[in-house]
């Protein structure tokens, strides 16, 4: 078919992916077609399709199931880790280039601000899930030294909801929300970090494949960390400025794993993306 192949494009980073290749570029699948943990499922399907581009949206992303639920641990490890295993293997031995995503939540907060050299030290179960498949993929990078491959860190994605019914809600979608069901809302101040917006991280995963960059771990996130009280603040000024935004502390919401305190992503060395407030604008004009 010899097509870049987007796998999990159903949800809301696949969907922008899609949307900026264009279905004649490229096509997509989801979990209910192929099971990327399966590898002879995967290999099959793999030498069907005969991509010319491989990228990995497909992620598990429910943070606190896996922290409290054993069977919830391993579906995390089983996407994040061995699925990541299944396709960089596959995409190495037969030189296809391959694009994985990974999360600040790689971090412990404890550094504040971190380029893509850091050293990772999880400090929750989704996070050790997302860096056995960094540390799953540079281990096969090491073997094929030729072979073009980008890690891609990012962190707080938000845009359009993908068509997926158990895809994940951006944090503004929720917000937006509980702005228009309620005059006061609460969000945490704190956890810092760096606001992402799907289409803006589309076009820079496309530029790291058009230029030929060079392989490895690249931070792609837009400029500006903030909280997401601050964040909340900032989209309340666009489509609700009567709602009070109240600030909490971390531990006011039941949440069972432990997130970083600050865990922002610096680009060292690709172009910078927009400040996450210009994405904004962008996206309540979207929705």
């Amino acid at each position: 078919m010899h097509k870049v192949l987007i796998i999990g494009s159903t949800g809301m980073l696949g969907s922008a992916l899609i949307a900026r290749y264009g279905v004649r570029q490229a096509f997509g699948i989801d979990h209910s077609l192929v099971d990327i943990a399966d590898k002879v499922e995967l290999t099959a399907f793999l030498k069907q399709a005969r991509p010319r581009l491989i990228i990995n949206a497909a992620a598990y992303n429910a943070v606190d199931a896996c922290e409290e639920s054993q069977e919830e641990a391993l579906r995390a490890f089983s996407v994040n880790g061995d699925g990541v295993r299944n396709l960089a293997a596959y995409a190495a031995r037969n030189d296809i280039p391959f694009i994985s995503f990974s999360s600040d939540y790689v971090f412990d907060g404890r550094k504040g601000v971190y380029i893509e050299t850091d050293t990772p030290k999880p400090p929750n179960v989704y996070g050790a899930s997302k860096l056995a498949g960094e540390t799953a993929l540079q281990d096969i990078a090491r073997s094929h030294p030729v072979w073009q491959w980008y890690l891609v860190r990012t962190s707080k994605l938000f845009g359009k909801p993908g068509s997926s019914p158990t895809g994940k809600r951006s944090f503004f979608d929720k917000i937006r929300e509980s702005m228009a069901n309620a005059t006061t809302v609460e969000a945490i101040d704190g956890e810092t970090s760096c606001f992402t917006y799907v289409p803006d991280l589309a076009e820079a995963v496309l530029s790291l494949e058009r230029d030929v960059a060079a392989p490895g771990i690249y931070h792609l996130v837009n400029e500006t960390p903030v909280t997401w009280y601050a964040g909340a603040v900032a989209l309340a000024k666009l489509v609700a400025p009567d709602t009070r935004i109240v600030p909490v502390s971390p531990e006011h919401f039941s949440r069972p794993a432990p997130r970083p305190a600050s865990s922002v992503l610096m680009n060292t060395k690709r172009p910078v993306l927009r400040p996450y407030t210009e994405a904004l604008h962008a996206f309540v004009r979207e929705i």
